[in-house]
């Protein structure tokens, strides 16, 4: 494997595992609600609406950034690829694989920004429960 290759490949993996961290800690604060008051919930939320406003910026941007390389690939028709790759047309089908990359990254960016609102919209719903529950 090229060193390019495993450089994109161990940096989408990195990314992917932070996405799934995340989720895991959604999941734990959800399973940590077990009906009870829990008075820890509110400094987690708090800190969770931290987050979703640091993210804010870097999905807005990400979601620019799709924008951008969805019209750009429309321009790689298979068979122009196919034509570069028979002239070895190698700068051509570099940007086409950085253009790629730069698109999968983007995802995962948005993915992130995805899991970390849904953190905070899990423990909206478990005060919000907590609240009708405690009241009644």
């Amino acid at each position: 494997m090229s060193d390019t290759l495993e450089r994109m490949r161990t940096t989408l993996d990195t990314k992917l595992g932070a996405v799934m961290e995340q989720l895991k800690t959604t999941k734990n604060n959800l399973e940590a609600a077990s009906g009870a008051i829990d008075e820890g919930i509110h400094s987690r939320l708090e800190e969770a609406k931290a987050k979703v406003q640091a993210k804010k910026q870097e999905a807005d941007a990400a979601r620019e950034r799709l924008k951008t390389l969805i019209e750009e690939q429309k321009g790689d028709i298979k068979a122009q690829v196919e034509q570069w790759k028979a002239n070895h047309e190698h700068d051509k089908l570099v940007k086409r694989a950085e253009r790629a990359e730069d698109y999968a990254e983007a995802c995962i960016e948005l993915a992130m920004a995805a899991a970390v609102e849904a953190e905070e919209a899990t423990l909206k719903a478990i005060v919000a429960r907590q609240d009708a529950e405690s009241a009644s």
